[in-house]
C-alpha cells in the first residue's frame, strides 16, 4: 500500500480591515502525529471556494481540518450564547468548508480535529449547538490541564469506525472547546459521547471515511489510544489512492 498524502487546511486570523492577509499556521503536533501514522503532509492554501479547493486536492488523497489555535476575544468568552464560527472568521470558515465539501463529494477520506469537526460537520449539512458549555458538573469541557493530559471519559458506541480503530468502549480524552455538536450531517452518525451526553466524536455511516473528534489525539503520549484516529485516517487515505 502506497503512502498517502495528507492535505491539512491551516489555521489563520481573521485579516484585519484594510490590511494584508495573516500567516498561516500549523502546530506541529498535526504534523508529527500524521508523520508516525505514515502519511505524507502538505499544507493547503486558504481558498475563497470549491473550484479552488478541487485544484488543490487533486495533489492528495485525504483532507485534514484542524483545531481554531486563536483565543476567543475577551468580551465574548463567558456569554450564554457564542457566535457562529462563520462570524469569528468568515475567511478561514469558507475555505475550511469548502475543502470539506469538496473531500465529501469525491469521497476522499476526511478528518476533523476540535474546531475542524465542528467545521466540517456544519459544511455538510449539520447543526451546531453554540450555547456555552459549562465547566462544573460531570465534565469540564475546557480543562486548564496541559494538553497532553486526559481529564475527562468518553464512551463509545458499538459498532463504530471509532471503535474499531480505537479497539476499546470507552476512552479518556483531553478537551478544549466551548460549543458542541447539535445534529450531525447527512451521511454522519454519533460515534461517542462525554458523560455529560456532549457528542464527541461523529462518522460516516456508510461508506467512505469520515471522522471528527472533539478532542485533541496529536498532543497525547504516542502510546495514548486516541492517536489511533490518526492511522485508521492514513490508512483510509491509502486505501483510496490505490
Amino acid at each position: 500500500m502506497s503512502a498517502a498524502t495528507i492535505g491539512i487546511a491551516p489555521a489563520f486570523d481573521p485579516r484585519p480591515v484594510g490590511g494584508p492577509p495573516t500567516p498561516v499556521r500549523v502546530p506541529r503536533g498535526y504534523l508529527d502525529a500524521l508523520q508516525v501514522a505514515g502519511a505524507r503532509v502538505v499544507i493547503l492554501p486558504p481558498v475563497p471556494d470549491e473550484a479552488a479547493a478541487e485544484h488543490h486536492l487533486e495533489l492528495v488523497q485525504g483532507v485534514m481540518l484542524i483545531g481554531g489555535h486563536t483565543p476567543l476575544p475577551d468580551p465574548i468568552v463567558n456569554v450564554e450564547v457564542l457566535p457562529p464560527l462563520y462570524d469569528l472568521n468568515p475567511e478561514r470558515y469558507v475555505s475550511d468548508a469548502a475543502y470539506a465539501r469538496v473531500a465529501r463529494r469525491r469521497g476522499m477520506p476526511l478528518f476533523g480535529v476540535c474546531r475542524g469537526l465542528q467545521v466540517m460537520n456544519e459544511a455538510l449539512g449539520g447543526v451546531m449547538d453554540y450555547r456555552r458549555l459549562g465547566t462544573a458538573g460531570t465534565t469540564n469541557h475546557y480543562q486548564v490541564a496541559p494538553d497532553d493530559v486526559a481529564t475527562h471519559e468518553i464512551a463509545i458506541e458499538i459498532p463504530s469506525r471509532f471503535h474499531t480503530a480505537i479497539g476499546r468502549n470507552r476512552l479518556r480524552v483531553n478537551s478544549f472547546h466551548r460549543t458542541a455538536v447539535l445534529k450531525p450531517a447527512p451521511g454522519l452518525r454519533i460515534a461517542a459521547r462525554s458523560e455529560d451526553g456532549v457528542v464527541e466524536v461523529v462518522e460516516s455511516d456508510a461508506d467512505g471515511f469520515v471522522m471528527g473528534v472533539q478532542f485533541h489525539p496529536e498532543t497525547m503520549p504516542r502510546d495514548d489510544p486516541s492517536r489511533r484516529a490518526y492511522s485508521a485516517f492514513v490508512a483510509a487515505a491509502s486505501e483510496w489512492c490505490r
